[in-house]
């Protein structure tokens, strides 16, 4: 099992660097500690005023007024544009708190379509060739890792981003273990070969799709009625190993409770496979279900290019680089945060 080493999390380290996660190595137990001891009461008044400090930040609420009216044509300060935002903003904080909480208490979870989520994995799991399950940054994408090792057979390898504080990667990544989730971290130089074992060896593989990593160019596919660039290592993958594909979505219905929408995309075949093909469905299934919960879902992030913006990516980032063939696989983002890093 890959482990959250200094090599794999990065190359050498600045001096500030290093003070920063010398401070943060003992504080960020220390903090994991004191929220677990927050009562779950206090949970949704404290989202709601993280909430309103973070509607505050101009450029994040800037990302969001474009996206609302170019994707949703909605605007942010009509009534329904101001409580859809409200709501986005919560909702994120409020599905990271409970998705922290669920990892040290997941008896207060309650969630639904778990019956149906196991039979679907169990039964695209006996073809013997692997899955892949993919979500999005949608509800509680987290929940999907904390409950799926005990719902298959085999084993739950999920790809996953570090975090700049390393302290809270290791601390996230030592909880995931203790959860039954083998971590591939997505900057590792082996990412492709450990992605193509896990499906080979008829293992699970999660990520997140719904994001453009940075600096990595992907293919062109509709989403949200506009050319977009998309995550290209899914759909090569699931297309090179002829493994199933499987999108989840967590959406939030109340406190701690959740549920899962389970949709077989690809029967694992042996048949030839189109990757961009694959990668288009991908994005249709994750509209579709961005479109039947919008509030749950992260519209602060630079998703899309808009013709006035004067942006050269989709987060803003110089001309990304051509992808090779091996770093085109690996062209999958994914949250560590407890699964990009929660939150």
């Amino acid at each position: 099992m890959p482990t959250a080493t200094e090599e794999e999390l990065g190359p050498g380290q600045t001096r500030p660097s290093r003070i920063r996660d010398w401070f943060w190595a003992p504080v960020a137990p220390c903090m994991m500690r004191a929220f677990r001891s927050v009562p779950v009461s206090w949970l949704e008044p404290l989202s709601r005023f993280a909430a309103r400090l973070w509607a505050r930040w101009p450029r994040e609420r800037e990302i969001m007024r474009r996206n609302f009216s170019r994707i949703l044509n909605i605007d942010i300060k009509s009534p329904q544009g101001a409580q859809l935002a409200a709501n986005v903003y919560r909702n994120q904080i409020i599905c990271a708190m409970e998705s922290i909480r669920a990892i040290h208490q997941p008896e207060l979870v309650k969630l639904e379509g778990l019956a149906e989520m196991r039979e679907t994995l169990r039964r695209t799991e006996r073809a013997g060739k692997g899955q892949l399950v993919v979500t999005a940054h949608l509800g509680s994408w987290e929940m999907i890792g904390l409950f799926t090792p005990d719902l298959i057979e085999g084993s739950f390898h999920e790809l996953a981003k570090p975090m700049r504080i390393k302290a809270f990667t290791r601390h996230l990544e030592k909880l995931r273990r203790q959860a039954g989730v083998h971590v591939l971290w997505n900057n590792n130089k082996l990412l492709l070969r450990q992605m193509l074992r896990t499906l080979r060896d008829g293992d699970t593989l999660g990520l997140a799709v719904d994001q453009k990593p940075k600096g990595l160019r992907g293919p062109v596919v509709d989403f949200f009625d506009r050319p977009t660039e998309f995550v290209g290592g899914p759909g090569a993958v699931a297309a090179r190993t002829g493994c199933a594909v499987v999108g989840i979505f967590c959406t939030r219905l109340g406190s701690f409770t959740y549920r899962m929408s389970t949709e077989v995309l690809y029967e694992a075949s042996d048949e030839q496979r189109d990757a961009r093909e694959i990668t288009q469905s991908l994005a249709t299934a994750i509209e579709r279900a961005v479109r039947q919960a919008p509030d749950q879902w992260p519209w602060t992030y630079r998703r899309w290019i808009y013709d006035d913006d004067g942006w050269q990516g989709p987060r803003g980032e110089k001309p990304a680089r051509k992808a090779t063939a091996a770093n085109a696989a690996a062209d999958v983002p994914a949250d560590a945060g407890t699964t990009t890093s929660s939150g």
